[in-house]
């Protein structure tokens, strides 16, 4: 089980290799659907995670400026 620090440095570890791997022209909007749902997944885990049963979306946005997850972006240009 990873704790609250570590897990957002793995998660954007494995965004940004995704990125890298993904990253050609005409592939950003896919991209970025996949950040907006490992967004979305993440707030999923949080809740999951949350000793109340749920986290409201202002202590997510909290939760989001603290640990930042990568943009995504264009690597190779074809």
């Amino acid at each position: 089980m990873w704790s609250v620090p570590s897990f957002p440095s793995t998660l954007c570890q494995k965004l940004e290799d995704h990125y890298q791997y993904y990253g050609v022209t005409g592939n950003y909007k896919a991209m970025a659907k996949v950040a907006q749902r490992t967004t979305e997944a993440w707030k999923y885990w949080s809740r999951s995670r949350c000793h109340k049963g749920y986290i409201n979306w202002n202590s997510f946005k909290r939760l989001l400026t603290k640990f930042q997850l990568p943009k995504p972006r264009v690597i190779h240009a074809i």
